[in-house]
């Protein structure tokens, strides 16, 4: 926090010595509770559980200290841990004049008090270091639930999470990398003609490689194709980078080494296009690669030395997962099939044209049962990229857990039970 403008010695105020490390500001606990229990499980196992915990800590409980649980109501971590340092500040319910002044929520102690018709609970670190209380749900702007963090305060990272699954931890490792560049990260949640919309920014540090990075020009576009029965795709046009051909390669290829990996770096443009399908019987993919014109010839001549099939111009990569690529102008294709049958195959090699009004997009994807609107949607503008998520409720419930841990055991004390507030 910064102050301006000239004070007497006698007027001046000491500045806070706590800084904010992470705000949410909610319109209210009971109406961010029932929009946010329709992500289902996309974020965490037992999210309802999740929810369900911290809406009977602050309803039950907020409202036995004087709490109105409509209202808007923020919490700012001063320190975040197993011993962290906070504010949770609501409106009072009215006409309520006296409270009591200590309170264990989350098995945690609080000190709580009523001024100005705001209701304040407070970590007992913050008694002989308070901070300035404001009125809740200014920063809201129309969301149900804003969040702004400090990476940089913050000792955090996303690995700790310590997921099983191979994908998620790449991108776990990705994000630690990203948030070293990170100076602000925004989050923002709302209901939109029934649709949920969830808004996330990055905004890099001054002079850091990430900001670098946004103000590169977006590589050209190329043709964009799907295939009979792939259900998503995602659409790349991203500035090549070492860190994002490194990350890229652990995700697409899981590390396995092919003669074609070591030509990539110098020879991709940054415009890809990755199509799918994923269901319980069998699995598919297509991912085509914008190449250099320089480069051509020599993706070519190397991808016609892998292994033969009988199809024209198509060659096997690998054979367990079989993996099977293609170079023709200024692109390479990849194929995946986890049924390895004629039909199968043949499916994958039959392009289906697709036109998207990406606009100016580095990255979106697509639900091809819908591919009028992306799902989810990135923006470069300035030093900051913001990616926009908009899909309805049942699409967000469809998805595999982010995190293989429940949120109410990830960051709080290891003894956190279904605690209520109770007077200690």
């Amino acid at each position: 926090m910064f102050f301006a403008g000239t004070l007497s010695s006698a007027e001046k105020p000491e500045l806070p010595k706590r800084m904010e490390v992470v705000r949410f500001e909610m319109a209210s606990v009971i109406g961010v509770s029932a929009a946010v229990s329709q992500l289902g499980n996309c974020i965490a196992p037992n999210f309802k559980d999740s929810v369900a915990l911290f809406t009977v800590a602050l309803t039950v409980g907020g409202t036995a200290f004087g709490m109105d649980p409509t209202r808007p109501v923020s919490i700012v971590f001063y320190k975040v841990g197993d011993k962290p340092s906070m504010q949770i500040t609501a409106y009072a319910i009215p006409d309520v004049r006296v409270i009591k002044d200590k309170v264990t929520l989350w098995n945690m102690k609080f000190h709580a008090r009523l001024e100005k018709g705001l209701v304040t609970l407070s970590t007992e670190d913050l008694l002989s270091d308070p901070v300035p209380v404001s009125a809740p749900g200014k920063r809201l702007s129309g969301s149900l639930l804003v969040m702004e963090a400090f990476p940089d305060k913050i000792d955090f990272l996303f690995t700790s999470l310590d997921d099983k699954k191979k994908s998620h931890g790449i991108l776990f490792r990705a994000l630690d990398e990203l948030m070293c560049e990170v100076d602000v990260l925004r989050l923002s949640f709302r209901t939109d003609d029934n649709s949920l919309v969830i808004k996330l920014s990055v905004q890099a540090r001054k002079n850091s490689a990430l900001e670098s990075y946004l103000s590169k020009p977006l590589p050209e576009k190329g043709a964009i194709e799907t295939y009979a029965g792939a259900s998503s795709l995602l659409l790349f046009r991203l500035p090549p980078s070492e860190s994002l051909y490194r990350h890229g390669e652990a995700y697409f290829f899981r590390n396995r080494q092919n003669a074609l990996l070591p030509l990539l770096p110098s020879a991709v443009t940054g415009f890809a296009v990755l199509c799918f399908e994923r269901d319980i019987v069998q699995s598919s993919a297509k991912l085509m690669l914008g190449i250099r014109p320089e480069q051509v010839s020599g993706i070519a001549s190397t991808a016609s030395g892998l292994g033969y099939t009988p199809y024209p111009n198509l060659f096997q990569v690998t054979k367990n997962p079989p993996l099977f690529c293609s170079a023709s102008g200024k692109r390479l294709v990849f194929y995946y099939t986890s049924a390895l049958e004629k039909d199968s195959l043949e499916d994958l090699l039959k392009p289906i044209p697709l036109s998207l009004d990406a606009g100016e997009s580095p990255f979106a994807f697509y639900d091809l049962s819908h591919p009028d609107r992306p799902i989810a949607d990135l923006r470069f503008k300035g030093n900051t990229a913001e990616m926009i998520f908009r899909a309805p409720a049942e699409w967000f419930a469809s998805l595999s857990p982010l995190l293989n841990v429940p949120l109410h055991k990830i960051g709080l004390p290891s003894n956190l039970r279904n605690e209520t507030a109770e007077e200690y």
